[in-house]
């Protein structure tokens, strides 16, 4: 009876044992599809992010830096259909100013009198017209002249930079200038400050009257804002969205790597959708182009709105780009360390290369035998640094470009490929090796 007890507490104990480890394999699975649904939420969403990211950051430096904004417009001043378009509108503004009929008018009134019988009427005024005609195309002459000279990007850079200044003293609250917000709404530019800068251009253009301009009191209106109050909510909300965004969608992407129980195709996918959501994002910027041609009309010029608009979304274009090249470079590094046959014979291949290399230095004492032992220990070590490295570049490197990527991709690969032979890496184990009994692999992120 004894011996009946004790063996049924046996079997009680192992069936127990048993359906445990039943649950636990039938939960694995479960557990899996659960982290690879969070791991592709998190990715796709970072992916989306990544461009808005590209966008607000540089919405953000050019309200906020007026260097970098001066930077960007700069190289506008060196455009022939730019400098046709705005000596068009400053000799405008300029004559606007003089009012030559008028002057002429004077200066004749002063020279010949009312009534005078040695020059009729008649002539007079004939003369007033000639006279005004030779003073628009004396002024036409001159702008022409200063904004096709060497001078004028600089006088073009300090009115930019001017500008901005007020610009950016007006969102932050600390007053007005040449840049200003009416009650109604309208960003309007004061072409005084344009003007200003051009006058000492303009005389040693030879336009003596130049120094004889008085206070411009054109406006330009550039937009309509509903309100000083919501321009400046939205001023602070770019500026901060801009420095916060890139990092957000960074931490995502890495949160979805990290959860995912196959972080190969966690890289993988998170470089396919990269590719995806900055491809979008320079595709709109070349259809912005032509859009942006079409709202403007007969306002400006189609050619100066397309040249004006490359030049303010250049950087945006190029960082667009970068954004794409390292979305391959995620895809390729995902797929070769993913579990397919072919990544696995790339990864032997490479390995046996690597080993080569190293039993190669090693016996010509070229490398200590102690090397790869130490460096297979220390490989989270090699990692780290580079992970560190590529987060300070990120975060000081500014705007992000295709070149800057490749430089980066190719010193981190070198840095790799010498860490590797000194290593003597051998076979990696792979991450497609056989699912352990009872666990059922992944199939999705």
């Amino acid at each position: 009876m004894t011996t009946s007890k004790s063996e049924l507490a046996r079997l009680k104990a192992e069936n127990a044992r048993l359906t445990a480890e039943l649950s636990k394999v039938s939960t694995a699975p479960r557990r899996s599809i659960l982290r690879s649904i969070a791991a592709t939420l998190l990715i796709v969403l970072g992916a989306v992010l990544a461009p808005i990211g590209v966008v607000t950051a540089w919405a953000g430096a050019e309200l906020s830096d007026t260097e970098r904004f001066v930077e960007t417009l700069s190289p506008l001043a060196e455009d022939p259909e730019v400098q046709s378009y705005l000596g068009d509108q400053i000799a405008g503004a300029i004559e606007e100013a003089l009012d030559p009929d008028s002057a002429v008018g004077t200066l004749l009134d002063f020279v010949v009198p009312a009534g005078d019988e040695v020059v009729p009427e008649l002539i007079a005024s004939q003369l007033q017209t000639v006279l005004a005609d030779q003073v628009r195309a004396g002024i036409r002459l001159a702008v022409d002249e200063v904004a096709t000279s060497d001078a004028f990007p600089t006088v073009w850079d300090g009115a930019l930079r001017a500008v901005h200044s007020e610009f950016v003293v007006l969102m932050e609250g600390r007053g007005d200038g040449a840049l200003t917000i009416r009650d109604d709404g309208e960003l309007v530019l004061e072409l005084r400050v344009l003007v200003d800068s051009l006058k000492p251009a303009l005389v040693d253009a030879g336009f003596g009257l130049a120094s004889a301009i008085p206070a411009v009191d054109k406006e330009l209106v550039l937009a309509e804002i509903p309100g000083v109050t919501a321009a400046r909510l939205a001023y602070s909300a770019v500026t901060t969205a801009g420095a916060l965004i890139p990092w957000l969608s960074l931490a995502l992407v890495a949160a979805g790597i990290a959860v995912s129980p196959r972080r190969s195709r966690a890289v993988a996918v998170a470089g396919g959708a990269l590719v995806i959501t900055a491809g979008a994002l320079a595709l709109g910027l070349n259809i912005g182009r032509g859009v942006l041609a079409q709202l403007l009309g007969t306002a400006m010029p189609a050619q100066v709105s397309q040249v004006i608009y490359d030049g303010i979304t250049g950087v945006t274009h190029a960082s667009a780009a970068a954004l794409v090249l390292i979305g391959v470079f995620a895809l390729a590094a995902g797929l070769i360390a993913g579990r397919s046959a072919g990544a696995a014979r790339v990864r032997t291949a490479a390995a046996e290369l690597f080993g080569s290399a190293n039993r190669a230095l090693v016996a010509r004492r070229l490398v200590s035998a102690r090397v790869p032992s130490v460096l297979r220990r220390s490989g989270w070590v090699f990692a780290l640094v580079l992970i560190v490295i590529a987060l300070v570049l990120f975060a000081t490197v500014r705007p992000l470009t295709v070149s800057g990527v490749v430089i980066t991709a190719v010193v981190a690969a070198l840095a790799s490929l010498v860490f590797a032979v000194l290593r003597g890496a051998d076979a990696p184990a792979a991450e497609d090796s056989a699912a352990a009994p009872g666990k059922a692999p992944a199939e999705s992120v």
